[in-house]
């Protein structure tokens, strides 16, 4: 009797399984065709309501719990990309870190996460999704030497961060801030900050910075010029330092008769 008992427990439990399942996978087809209607089309409102529209549907999956959320957390990768393309950073936040729940070991979501949280404030949240990621690429899971930090603009530029795993010699490079023209497509401006060798070597010497100190430069690069922005020593500098540097190079240039750079050693 406790047999047939238990076997009519586990059919109704399933009869209530299966339509619940079922109806994920509508959500989720629906999800799908809203992000794929919503990737072509221009920026503005529309467009907004279709990623709004997918967002509603994808959650009603990742509401229901007897679904294996970890196999949409694609879409919900691509959810997040829209947001960030409309400017709704919290939004694109959020869904980065739905990602990272269920698949903790997509590394572009951390990164995501990383440039949603500098351009919203969040440092805090910033600094230990970039420690996340760096576990990751540790362990071999990260297919390229670098990662998108942040992205910004200054004076109508549009400005990619990008921060490399393991510097390479000579110049052993760890941020570089591309700058863009309006199109987003052209080069004009590279900085790198980095560190060559024979400069930390001859500091060393020279006694103007100790045996197991550094000294890090940021150049800047457009077409065939290159000039210095500003070095520092003994220890690597804070994100925000660099950021500013590049920042206030970047307006300097943008004067119609711009001065010479004021490269200067931070201490």
């Amino acid at each position: 009797m406790k047999k047939l008992l238990g076997m009519v427990a586990a059919c109704f439990a399933l009869m209530q399984f299966l339509p619940a399942r079922a109806g994920a996978n509508e959500d989720l087809e629906t999800a799908r065709k809203l992000e794929q209607q919503a990737i072509p089309m221009p920026h503005g409102k529309e467009r907004l309501a279709v990623i709004l529209q997918a967002a509603e549907q994808l959650q009603k999956v990742f509401d229901n719990a007897s679904f294996d959320r970890s196999s949409c957390t694609d879409t919900a990768a691509n959810i997040a990309q829209l947001y960030q393309d409309e400017d709704k950073l919290a939004d694109s936040l959020r869904w980065s870190e739905t990602v990272v729940k269920f698949s903790p070991q997509d590394w572009r979501s951390w990164a995501k996460i990383v440039q949603c949280a500098q351009t919203l404030g969040d440092t805090k949240k910033r600094d230990s999704a970039r420690e996340r990621l760096v576990e990751l690429n540790n362990k071999h899971l990260v297919d390229q030497s670098l990662f998108c930090r942040e992205q910004f603009s200054i004076e109508g530029k549009h400005v990619m961060v990008l921060e490399y795993f393991t510097p390479k010699k000579p110049n052993n490079v760890r941020l570089s801030f591309v700058v863009l023209g309006p199109s987003g497509k052209t080069v004009l401006t590279r900085y790198a900050l980095g560190e060559t060798e024979a400069d930390t070597a001859f500091a060393r010497e020279s006694k103007n910075i100790g045996p197991d100190d550094h000294i890090y430069s940021l150049d800047g690069y457009a077409g065939n010029g290159e000039w210095l922005v500003s070095m520092f020593k003994p220890t690597f500098p804070e994100y925000e330092t660099v950021r500013s540097a590049v920042i206030a190079d970047v307006n300097r240039r943008a004067q119609p008769n711009p001065k010479p750079p004021n490269a200067s050693l931070k201490y």
